[in-house]
């Protein structure tokens, strides 16, 4: 499989795909504060994205360029 990944900082979209199928999901971090960036959610929701496309061969990671940035920190 390969995925797209489009995160936010509230939610990401994955989706898992080869040449025969498609499988999408929405992740999102079980506790948010209403208003204002969380930390805490922010990357208990970068950890379920990696968790969800650890065993995927190539991913391409979509969304603004703060969070992309965010998102490449946590992984490195």
């Amino acid at each position: 499989f390969h995925a797209v990944v489009h995160l936010d900082h509230h939610h990401a979209q994955v989706l898992h795909f080869d040449a025969h199928q498609v499988h999408a999901a929405r992740i999102e971090p079980h506790h948010q504060r209403p208003h204002g960036r969380d930390e805490q959610a922010e990357q208990a929701l970068f950890a379920a994205v990696c968790q969800a496309v650890q065993d995927t061969r190539e991913v391409l990671v979509t969304g603004s360029h703060p969070v992309i940035a965010q998102f490449r920190h946590y992984v490195e």
